[in-house]
């Protein structure tokens, strides 16, 4: 009985740190281009998730919706309503190109009423799956997202695009 009581206490203890998400109902975004953007430099789309949090006295997050959020880099350009997806052109890792192709990071800029926060999200290389010092992992239910900051380097790197994380947090105070 003891060890029954105690395995329930500790799974009500796991279900109250999970992290609960949001439904995603709006339509994704596709962001805008600037004309300094070469046709042949990007190939295919990616998405971001981008959800926006506030923190209580505690340090505790929850999710809110309804929050406008800007993302802007010289290349490319958005605005969504929290949680929203964004799809955005994939880049082409080349010598061809200045700096490899490596697009500029995107500024996340989110408000609501008088609340707001301010996030820069690197780029990132698609498909870099080493664990290195400046990774983000997200866990939500039973899905992990892991995603890289490191770009990688030398002649494995020309194979891999440049993208954005899949999933970007903002806090807004």
């Amino acid at each position: 009985m003891k060890r029954t009581s105690f395995c329930g206490l500790a799974l009500v203890a796991f279900a109250a740190c999970a992290d609960t998400s949001l439904p995603v109902s709006g339509p994704t975004v596709a962001m805008t281009q600037s004309r300094a953007i070469n046709a042949d430099q990007t190939i295919g789309t990616s998405t971001t998730l981008v959800r926006t949090f506030i923190k209580d006295a505690e340090g505790n997050r929850t999710e809110i919706s309804g929050v406008t959020c800007r993302l802007r880099s010289d290349q490319l350009s958005a605005q969504v309503i929290t949680p929203q997806n964004v799809a955005y052109p994939t880049f082409l890792q080349a010598a061809r190109f200045e700096k490899r192709g490596l697009p500029d990071a995107l500024v996340v800029t989110c408000s609501n009423g008088d609340r707001s926060g301010t996030q820069v999200m690197p780029p990132v290389t698609q498909g870099s799956a080493r664990p290195q010092p400046g990774t983000t992992t997200t866990t939500s239910g039973s899905t992990t997202v892991s995603t890289s900051l490191v770009p990688l380097t030398g002649n494995i790197s020309s194979s891999y695009p440049w993208t954005f994380p899949a999933r970007l947090d903002v806090e807004i105070e």
